[in-house]
């Protein structure tokens, strides 16, 4: 039985790379380039896992992508992908759950957030 995953991932450079690397071990790979596709791809299809990403809205540098993130669990620890230098950074964290029995949209959101570099 193979694995489906849903990418959500804005630039087609870094979705194209992600899928390849992910079809090469024989994952079914859905696509979504922004909320609304991720919605209607969640909605319409059976997720396995979901690979999303934390960016700065003021340069849109992806600065964490999550690891496959099983429904009905959650990311306790985030490790970004580079250090941010003193101050306060403007982020968005991109959000999307479901239920677990119909698959219908719980709690999905851009969060807007500001991280603290000390």
């Amino acid at each position: 039985m193979s694995f489906t995953i849903l990418l959500v991932e804005d630039n087609p450079h870094i979705m194209e790379i992600n899928r390849e690397a992910l079809m090469m071990e024989d994952y079914t790979v859905l696509e979504a380039d922004d909320g609304s596709s991720c919605m209607e791809q969640l909605a319409a299809n059976d997720i396995d896992l979901i690979v999303l990403d934390i960016m700065l809205p003021d340069s849109d540098e992806t600065i964490y992508e999550s690891k496959y993130v099983e429904p009905g669990k959650s990311i306790s620890e985030v490790k970004l992908t580079k250090p941010l230098s003193e101050g306060e950074h403007p982020a968005v964290i991109k959000i999307t759950t479901l239920s677990l029995d119909d698959k219908t949209p719980l709690n999905g959101a851009n969060v807007e957030t500001v991280l603290i570099a000390r």
